[in-house]
C-alpha cells in the first residue's frame, strides 16, 4: 500500500506549476524594482546636471591673471554653492518617498581635484548626488533591501576670447 502511494505521481504537476509562478512573480518584481531603480538615477543625473550648470552661472567670473595679464575664469563658491543647493533641494521633492539622497557640491578630495584645483585652476563646478532607492524585498533580512545610485555632474567655466 505504501509503496503504491509512492509510486503515485499525481499532484506533482501542481507543485513544479505552483513554483514555477512564484519564480516568475520573483524575477518580475526583481526586474520591476531594477527598472525603478534605473529611473531614478536618471532623475538624480537630471537633477545633478541642473545644479552644476545652474551654480555656474550664478557664480562665474572672469579676470585677468596678475602676473601674466591673461585671462582667467574661475567661480566664486559663495554665489555658486546656494544656487546649486536650491536646484537641489526644488527637484528632489519630485523623487519618491522610497528614494534617500545625499549630495555634495564640489567634494574636497573627492574625484581626482583638490580644493585648490577646483575652485582656483580648474573654475568648475561638481555636484554629486548619491542616494539609495528601497525595494520591494526590503524586509527579507537585508537581501537585495535598496539599490545604490550615483550621479556626478562637472562644469568647467571658461573665458571667450
Amino acid at each position: 500500500m505504501l509503496r503504491k502511494k509512492l509510486r503515485d505521481k499525481s499532484g506533482t504537476i501542481l507543485v513544479f506549476g505552483m513554483l514555477i509562478i512564484m519564480m516568475t512573480v520573483w524575477f518580475t518584481v526583481l526586474v520591476v524594482d531594477l527598472s525603478l531603480g534605473f529611473a531614478y538615477r536618471v532623475q538624480l543625473q537630471h537633477i545633478s546636471d541642473a545644479a552644476a550648470l545652474g551654480g555656474a552661472h550664478a557664480g562665474q567670473d572672469a579676470d585677468y591673471h596678475p602676473t601674466t595679464r591673461k585671462p582667467r575664469s574661475y567661480i566664486h563658491k559663495e554665489l555658486a554653492d546656494p544656487v546649486a543647493n536650491e536646484i537641489i533641494s526644488r527637484n528632489l521633492k519630485y523623487l519618491p518617498s522610497k528614494v534617500t539622497v545625499s549630495h555634495s557640491i564640489n567634494p574636497n578630495g573627492e574625484l581626482g581635484m583638490s580644493h585648490y584645483q577646483q575652485y582656483y585652476q580648474g573654475s568648475s563646478l561638481t555636484v554629486v548626488l548619491k542616494g539609495k532607492v528601497k525595494t520591494f524585498f526590503q524586509n527579507l533580512n537585508n537581501f537585495f533591501s535598496t539599490i545604490n545610485i550615483h550621479s556626478l555632474s562637472r562644469v568647467k567655466v571658461f573665458v571667450e576670447e
